[in-house]
């Protein structure tokens, strides 16, 4: 995963906690589909809220997302700099150093 995720400008996925943390270490803008009601739907929720996620669509509002995504480089460059933001990539090491 983590080869193809380097590979990829963008992150289709469902909106759980693994797959995201992972986007937001690899700083991939994330569109979602069929998130599971409770959690899931709660992370779509606050990562809208930074701008940094779409709404979950249907197949094709997954297509059009990701090809305004690809023709529109500068929107890739502003989410990625958002989710800079809200990334921790070293967050174990800094639990660790707390404790």
């Amino acid at each position: 995963m983590p080869e193809l995720m380097a590979a990829s400008d963008v992150m289709v996925t469902k909106p759980g906690g693994l797959s995201i943390a992972e986007s937001l270490v690899k700083k991939l803008p994330l569109v979602f589909f069929s998130a599971i009601p409770g959690q899931e739907t709660g992370n779509i929720k606050v990562l809208k809220s930074y701008e940094v996620a779409t709404d979950q669509g249907d197949l094709k509002e997954i297509v059009q997302k990701v090809d305004d995504l690809n023709a529109n480089p500068e929107t890739c460059e502003r989410l990625r700099q958002k989710i800079e933001l809200l990334s921790k990539p070293n967050a174990v090491k800094d639990i660790i150093k707390l404790l």
